[in-house]
This record gives C-alpha cells, structure tokens and sequence, in this order.
C-alpha cells in the first residue's frame, strides 16, 4: 500500500486508463480548423520520473511528454500554465500563453514537480517550475483528474469534466478519495460539459451534473459550473469549445497574478471563494418535447446582485461565459426568467 489507500497495480491500472480516457478532438469548422492550422508553436519532447513508486511504463517509472509552447512569446514574457492538447482550445492556449501537452502530464493526468522541472529546464522558462494545470477528463478520466485537483489544489487552475458521470452513491466530500468517488476540491473551479443527447450506460450526465455541483456549492462552496451543449453528441463526442475558452479565460483572469516572476520564483495561485467573485446561477431541470434534459428557469448574475446565495445552485466567473450560458439554455428550448449577464464588471 503506498500513502494514498491503494496498491501500485490498482494505480497503474488507473493511469493507464486514465491515458485511454483523453478526450477526442473536437470537430472543427472550416474557418477554425484554418484559423489552428496557422498558429505557429514551438515543440519539446521532456522526460521525467513518476513518483510515489508508480511504474506505468517498461521504462521503470520514466514518462516522456511532447510539450509545445507558442512561438512568438518575447523576452521575459511568461508561461501561464499547462494544459493537455485539445482540439478546439489550440487558439485558446496559444493566445493566453499556455504550454500544451501531449501525453499523459503525470500522476492522475496532472503535473508532478519533475515534470514542471523538466519542462522548465527544455524550455528556458523557469516560470513553468511552480505553474498550474489546466486537466481534462472525459468521463471516467474526469474524475481521475478531480482527484489531481483535491490532492493539488495549488497546482490546478481548473478542471475540465467532459461526460463525467457523478451519481449520488458518490461521495463528493473534500477528503474521500477513492476512485468510486468525484471529490470536491475547494478553490479549483469545475467545469461539467455534456452533449445534448449522450446517454451512455444508461446515465443522464446532465441530471447528475446538475446534482453534484448543486451539493458541491451549497455543502463544500465548491467553485463549479455544468452546461448542457447546445449540439448533439455521442458519449465521445464533447462539441465546440467555445463557452469553454470564454469560461477559462475568466477563470485565469481570476486566479492567476498579473504579473508571473520569469525568475522561477515561486508564486501561488488564488483560491475562488464562489461568493466573493464572479457570478452565481439558480436553475432547475426539466424534460424537452424528445424527453432530453435541459436546464430551464434560470436566473443569472454577478455575485453582488444575488439575494439568497444559498439557494444558488452553482457558479460561473464572468459575463461573457455567462451570456454563451445562457444562450445554450435557450437553444435548448429553456427558460431564463432573470438575466443579469450585463450587469456583470467588465
């Protein structure tokens, strides 16, 4: 047994699904797939050793990552942080410089401190030693990296969980760690994405998104915001990344300094308290003319203008994520009874 409850075989079987579990592309418009197609990146392979005893490859514990950065940074401009490389968010990455990774990034998904060593030294950006991580997961995969997130809370800046199914048998207790469970993790904002139809294994993701991040604010003031796509979409298939890119970017406007130290000096991520910054959203379930799942009745706004947080049911940082938000509840055929999306700072 090692410091986290289970064997080495029981882990090593856990990343090497969690490595099967990457999310496919998106699929691309035209004008997109041109508009990536362009962006010009610089590419590094690193190698790094896994830690606590793990041995996921031949190689006796050595993983080995592709790493691009974009092209065109400058002199003393910063690295922001890691991210898996995903279709669809390429712009996303290479606009707010962000490191995309190809592979595995370490234990659960994330980045492990020899990784962002490594990463540093092949780059020549020292910055990246102490950088956060954006993950992703689809389905299993996503709670694979919420598990990332609890145990590394200062080194996650937020969690992306495409189809990841949450039932109530679940623990979500900051803590419970087992791989049955989809814990909190206080101060890393969540972000559920299902597609409008997927109904794998007979779950209704969305109606249990909608569940665990209304348990996960109101109980543990978890920062965490579920959308229903407004495009349909098999299990594998998790849609344009648009409101994703918007939410992301106000999520990194909220935690991230404005200024990182090149020098390698250590910085810290900020914490979101989903009461004191970005919005809130109340919303209910109800059932479309085909028997699909949409949210409906909702009402949305910035922090300050909302009465009884209490009853909120989860959270969103920004306007602009919010009124893509509630532009897909209204493509979806639902209701917005109070919209406030204007009112939010700018």
């Amino acid at each position: 047994m090692n410091g986290y409850g289970e064997t080495n075989n029981v882990r090593i079987a856990i990343l090497s699904l969690a490595a099967l579990l990457l999310a496919p592309p998106a699929v691309l418009n035209a004008a997109d797939q041109a508009a990536a197609d362009k962006l010009e990146w610089k590419s590094f392979t690193i190698a790094f050793q896994a830690e606590h005893g793990e041995k996921p490859d031949s190689k006796g514990g050595e993983l080995k990552v592709s790493l691009r950065i974009p092209a065109d940074m400058k002199q003393g401009e910063a690295l922001r942080g890691f991210m898996p490389q995903l279709n669809g968010l390429d712009a996303f990455a290479h606009r707010n410089r962000i490191a995309m990774c190809k592979g595995l990034m370490g234990p659960y998904g994330g980045p492990n401190q020899a990784m962002r060593d490594a990463a540093a030294k092949a780059t020549g950006h020292a910055e990246l030693k102490h950088a956060g991580a954006i993950l992703q997961g689809l389905s299993y995969a996503g709670r694979v990296r919420a598990h990332y997130a609890a145990y590394n809370p200062g080194y996650t800046l937020a969690v992306i969980l495409d189809h990841s199914c949450a039932p109530s048998s679940m623990s979500i207790k900051p803590g419970e760690y087992s791989y049955g469970n989809l814990p909190a993790a206080q101060g890393v904002p969540f972000f559920f994405n299902a597609s409008r139809n997927d109904s794998f294994q007979g779950f209704d993701r969305r109606a249990l998104h909608y569940q665990w991040c209304t348990t996960a604010f109101r109980k543990y003031m978890q920062a965490c915001t579920t959308v229903i796509h407004h495009e349909r979409g098999g299990h594998s298939s998790v849609g344009s990344r648009d409101l994703l890119a918007a939410w992301l970017e106000e999520v990194l406007a909220l935690r991230l300094p404005k200024s990182i130290p090149t020098d390698g000096t250590p910085y810290k991520l900020t914490p979101i308290n989903p009461l004191n910054v970005g919005g809130l959203v109340v919303a209910n379930l109800a059932k479309d003319a085909e028997g699909l799942t949409i949210h409906t009745d909702v009402e949305i706004g910035p922090v300050s203008l909302i009465r009884d947080p209490a009853k909120c049911n989860w959270w969103i940082p920004g306007g602009k994520s919010a009124a893509m938000y509630v532009d897909w509840v209204k493509r979806n055929g639902g209701k917005v009874t109070h919209d406030m999306t204007a009112k939010f700072p700018q």
